[in-house]
């Protein structure tokens, strides 16, 4: 089946990290959190815990009826710490590529990769 045009496919993907600063990157959320492009879901310091997702303002005339409701946001991505790892998680390769950009140029020596993974859902609905 062809893509049409300016969409791409749907794949899962994860990329974790290992946290080396924790306070640096708690730092670095709250400020996405404040530029209105990471909402945070859950955050407990105590635990070295957060939880969150990417957002941004529905694109003009978006297929979804929620991005008629005034200030409606769109998620394409989540983020969690957990464990001493953070975790990234996207629906699209570019969506992937971008936050990895995104977070690694933002906390550099903070975290360490550890690996990334991508799962195609239309094998898993073949598999089944």
């Amino acid at each position: 089946m062809k893509i049409p045009e300016g969409m791409e496919q749907m794949i899962f993907s994860n990329a974790y990290y290992k946290v080396n600063e924790y306070e640096n990157v708690f730092y670095i959320f709250n400020k996405l959190a404040e530029k209105d492009i990471f909402i945070i879901d859950e955050f407990n310091p105590r635990k070295k815990e957060m939880t969150g997702s990417f957002v941004r303002d529905y694109p003009k005339n978006h297929w979804n009826p929620a991005s008629k409701f005034p200030g409606a946001k769109q998620v394409f991505g989540h983020m969690s710490i957990k464990n001493g790892i953070l975790s990234i998680d996207a629906k699209t390769k570019l969506h992937h590529k971008e936050f990895r950009e995104l977070i690694e140029g933002f906390l550099k020596y903070s975290i360490q990769f550890e690996r990334e993974e991508f799962t195609d859902p239309m094998e898993m609905i073949r598999k089944k």
